[in-house]
């Protein structure tokens, strides 16, 4: 199935006949056709004899091999001397080697006065390949007849096959139109059939010639031309395998993200069993603990005492320094007066030059770390990132930090996460030349064998998001540093709160 729209227009030279299409395609298999035509029967002289025909066509599949449709007709004959109406329906089995298709035609049908007899078709074909198809057709043109004696029906028979990817079509056909079956003196018109196909993307040529054979029927030749736009299959099946991807990548991300919750969690039910554990230990074993620190305390006392004395020395020997420091601070005044006169001559203003110098070079070195970031880059993120995330510029690149308490609940990211991800992935695609680094942190709860697990899972679910959101894979780095490198004390809750991070850096390559 496809979406598409198209307006065709024909030509018949034996007819003098001329007719517009246009179509619709639906996604789900829905043909709607609008057509109108105008021409001149047999004998159509000075405006008499023409038709104006316009019809209105349904197709709908009712599954993936099964159609049915109908036509509503109107027309005009001899410019508006007679007007009428008709309507047609018709049904279509159809696999990759078989078709069998019955239409019954003019139903409910009137032209002025005149009432018209209904045209029963029935159709099969055979592809014994992929790209031939072989087909006969049947006309009952008038049931009524077969009752009085007469049967004459409409035999078309004929084969087309595609070649170069079904760009090229070539169609052969053969026609007995009535076949005599029981009365010798109703004559037989006999035609031959030839015709090509020139199918593109966008546009489709069709021309068939008539030779007749035998009988009064006259040579003919039919054009026509389609333009055809929108989508057609294999567009519609990049989308959906592209949306299908995406949606793929999302899911991985949000089960790395419930495993690394997890992980996380057990740590820390183990946490809390190891406290209770040491909560439980005997008090014999406390009595035995107190016991040997009384013990070392008063072994410490008889070590401070005698260290005391030995202070005591000291103190007597600091006296008697005190004198010489008194002539070395005298002497250090002196040199301090000298120092401040050379200080007002000028002597010493070189030194103040360059230190200042420093500082400006300093300064110097941190503007060129921060320009590795575009600024247009920083706009953009800064501009439609939520307040409570924290952003700053750093030696290494633009730092952008969540802390997990708030930005990951639970097994999944928060919804403000995903827009904020979604900020910065949109961010990095629109600025090219920018690579991306995610850090996950833990605190010191539980071994840091297990933190550095969690961190890792953590950081690569946000990567995996990131790459599903079309950041390039090659410029988005995950890493897992557990408890390392702390922002804050692990020795309060809210310390550790903060050590629960995800850190994103992003730098120009």
């Amino acid at each position: 199935f496809f979406e598409r729209y198209g307006i065709s227009a024909s030509h018949s030279s034996g007819l003098s006949y001329w007719g517009g299409y246009v179509t619709y395609s639906h996604p789900l298999g829905a043909l709607t056709v609008i057509r109108s035509a105008s021409g001149l029967s047999w004998d159509g002289i000075d405006g008499k004899g023409t038709t104006d025909l316009f019809i209105f066509t349904q197709a709908v599949p009712l599954g993936d091999i099964f159609s049915v449709g109908f036509n509503l007709k109107g027309l005009s004959q001899n410019n508006g001397e007679s007007v009428g109406y008709g309507c047609d329906l018709g049904a279509l089995l159809r696999t990759q080697y078989f078709r069998l298709g019955f239409t019954a035609q003019d139903l409910v049908s009137s032209v002025g006065k005149m009432k018209s007899n209904p045209l029963y078709r029935i159709g099969v074909g055979i592809g014994p390949f992929s790209t031939v198809m072989i087909g006969a057709q049947v006309d009952l043109i008038d049931l009524s007849a077969f009752q009085a004696g007469m049967f004459l029906p409409q035999i078309r028979t004929g084969i087309e096959g595609w070649l170069a990817e079904e760009r090229f079509g070539l169609r052969v056909g053969y026609s007995i139109l009535p076949l005599n079956v029981f009365w010798s003196s109703v004559p037989n018109n006999q035609t031959c059939s030839l015709g090509f196909s020139i199918k593109l993307q966008y546009f489709v040529l069709d021309y068939a010639y008539t030779i007749p054979l035998e009988g009064s029927v006259t040579e003919n030749h039919n054009i026509a031309l389609s333009f055809m736009w929108g989508k057609t299959k294999a567009e519609i099946a990049a989308e959906e395998k592209e949306k299908v991807e995406a949606e793929a990548k999302t899911r991985k991300a949000e089960e790395l993200l419930k495993l690394a919750s997890f992980s996380e969690t057990l740590a820390r039910k183990k946490e809390q069993l190891q406290s209770v554990e040491r909560e439980k230990m005997s008090k014999d074993k406390l009595v035995q603990v107190l016991d040997a620190e009384n013990k070392q305390l008063r072994a410490d006392s008889v070590t401070m005492t005698h260290e005391l004395d030995i202070a005591k020395l000291d103190l007597a020997k600091v006296n008697a320094d005190s004198v010489a420091l008194r002539a070395e601070l005298l002497k250090t005044r002196s040199e301090l007066e000298i120092l401040q006169a050379q200080i007002k001559k000028g002597e010493l203003g070189m030194l103040s030059e360059q230190e200042k110098a420093a500082q400006l070079e300093e300064k110097l070195k941190q503007i060129k770390a921060y320009a590795n970031v575009d600024p247009d880059l920083k706009m953009d993120i800064g501009k439609n990132l939520a307040k409570g995330i924290y952003m700053k510029d750093t030696q290494e690149g633009l730092l952008i930090r969540f802390g997990r308490d708030t930005y990951f609940k639970g097994r999944t990211m928060a919804s403000a996460t995903y827009k904020a991800l979604d900020t910065i992935a949109n961010a990095l695609i629109k600025h090219q030349g920018h690579s991306l680094n995610i850090n996950g942190y833990t605190d010191i709860t539980g071994s840091k064998k297990a933190n550095v697990s969690i961190s890792e899972a953590v950081a690569g679910a946000v990567k995996e998001y990131m790459i599903s959101k079309g950041v390039p894979e090659d410029k988005v780095f995950s890493n897992g540093y557990g408890p390392d490198n702390p922002i804050a004390p692990n020795t309060s809750k809210s310390g550790r709160s903060q050590n629960r991070r995800v850190e994103l850096i992003i730098y120009k390559q």
